[in-house]
């Protein structure tokens, strides 16, 4: 009881880590087929992920030590179907009409394996059938996968990190897996009759997908500014090429003028990070924009909300007579105000256009796709 209790702590604290690692793939997948997130479905899936994740320690945990497991000289094969069942039936003597072997039974190591080993697949015959809609001949096949995996991963000694398995290869151990993973399947609509369905989740997610969502905008953003800053990058350790005194203002705008405004001109309002969320830029009237509604759009958003303050902070400092301090300072006044109506707006959820779509008479929209028969 101990170790499977180690093994539970040792999956919850690896579980963040992994989490964290797979969020953003995940959150881009979301946003890519359906345009949304809902909450519930990421609860399911996290909770699907924990699942595994406390499985599969279970099945290696606890580790012994690498020169004990040297020293072991017992079989690691078990390839006789239903031993499990031979061996009670042979030391217990278990009769289902003699309620005095009962205690015997239950009280047996081996009986409490064989019982352990189907219940710790239920839960996965139950995700597969209501959430990833597997068929039956699927939920047998993927959970006899699962349990050949387990198996693989003891008798491989854990990849090779030790010299021989420390865990038996039990072909029993494939069967009971299997069969809770069948039966798991087989008691899903008993167990999650009153959870929406997987076709009711995916409804609501490309409903609330049409309309493109500030977090989806944030997503996208984060990857093009990513890709904008490698390109910047590239662009300076070329000129260092060249010279050993390079302006970073200079490779600064030359990838912005191919990120920002030439990247979208030629593929139509897209940039990397727009196209992984499927989210497009248009006109107001929904017609494909012209290249100055980009080029206002990109440099109206840049200066307001990333470079603006500091660089009018700046240059308020510097400035060289007292009228182009306060010209600077009114700017400044002028940018933080946008900036905080633009957070309020935000925060509020208040419908319309924030300021840099308004001057470029632009907007996003949404590209997802919506399968015919999900509709």
């Amino acid at each position: 009881m101990n170790s499977y209790l180690y093994a539970m702590k040792t999956a919850f604290l690896f579980f963040p880590i992994i989490a964290i690692i797979l969020t953003l793939p995940y959150v881009i997948s979301q946003y890519k087929k359906y345009g949304s997130l809902l909450m519930f479905r990421t609860a399911i899936i996290s909770s699907f992920l924990l699942y595994l994740i406390v499985i599969y320690f279970l099945v290696i945990l606890p580790l012994p030590p690498i020169e004990e497991v040297k020293n072991y000289t017992n079989s690691f094969v078990q390839l006789q179907p239903f031993y499990t069942i031979t061996y009670l039936h042979q030391h217990i003597h278990f009769d289902i009409l003699d309620l005095n072997t009962y205690s015997k039974l239950f009280g047996n190591a081996y009986f409490y394996q064989f019982i352990y080993n189907i219940f710790i697949t239920i839960p996965f015959g139950i995700y597969l059938r209501y959430y990833f809609k597997c068929k039956f001949t699927k939920t047998l096949f993927l959970s006899f996968a699962l349990s050949l995996f387990f198996e693989l991963t003891q008798l491989s000694g854990l990849y090779g990190i030790y010299p021989r398995p420390y865990r038996i290869f039990d072909v029993d151990d494939l069967i009971t897996n299997t069969f809770g993973g069948v039966l798991g399947y087989l008691i899903t609509p008993f167990l999650c009759f009153f959870l929406p369905s997987r076709d009711r989740m995916d409804e609501k997610a490309y409903k609330k997908g049409e309309k493109v969502s500030f977090s989806r905008k944030c997503i996208a953003f984060s990857i093009d500014f990513f890709f904008f800053s490698l390109l910047c990058l590239f662009i300076y350790f070329c000129f260092r090429i060249y010279t050993k005194n390079v302006v970073l203002f200079l490779p600064f705008s030359i990838g912005f003028i191919l990120y920002y405004l030439l990247f979208p001109i030629l593929y139509k309002g897209y940039t990397i990070g727009r196209f992984l969320v499927k989210i497009q830029v248009v006109s107001k009237n929904d017609m494909p924009s012209k290249w100055y509604q980009y080029v206002l759009r990109e440099c109206t958003f840049f200066f307001i909300y990333i470079y603006g303050i500091p660089f009018l902070w700046k240059a308020k400092n510097v400035a060289i007579s007292s009228h182009w301090h306060l010209f600077f300072l009114m700017l400044l006044c002028l940018d933080i105000l946008l900036y905080v109506l633009s957070f309020f707006q935000i925060v509020l959820k208040k419908e319309g256009s924030l300021i840099y779509e308004k001057i470029s008479s632009t907007k996003c929209v949404s590209t997802v796709i919506v399968p015919m028969k999900e509709k």
